[in-house]
């Protein structure tokens, strides 16, 4: 087993759609399938929420000023989660540490 290709698969995990290369290159490394999980949980809420940010930028258009105020502060908030929880899951992972994401990290889809 190749521990610097476990370790960047690892890291990859959190990285958008690079989570799909762990689960190529290193499907049947528990360790990798924990960090690939991981970030497909992340990658399937990033989605989610900017499918949600999308439709109450729609609603919210009709609501001067409160409403892009409103769109703004939660866009941002969103955003800083989710690089927040990239930050941890790759420190995680280049850690060698196993440890799930906080609120989502106990989702398995894997």
């Amino acid at each position: 087993m190749n521990h610097s290709r476990e370790k960047a698969c690892s890291i990859l995990s959190y990285i958008g759609f690079l989570f799909l290369v762990g689960l190529v290159l290193e499907k049947d490394n528990p360790r990798v399938r924990f960090h690939v999980n991981q970030g497909l949980v992340l990658f399937i809420v990033e989605a989610a929420g900017g499918i949600v940010l999308s439709v109450l930028r729609i609603v919210l258009a009709f609501v001067p000023f409160v409403g892009g105020l409103l769109l703004g502060l939660l866009s941002f908030a969103f955003s800083a989660a989710v690089i927040v929880l990239v930050v941890i899951g790759i420190l995680n992972a280049a850690s060698g540490q196993e440890k799930p994401l906080p609120v989502i990290g106990g989702i398995k889809l894997l």
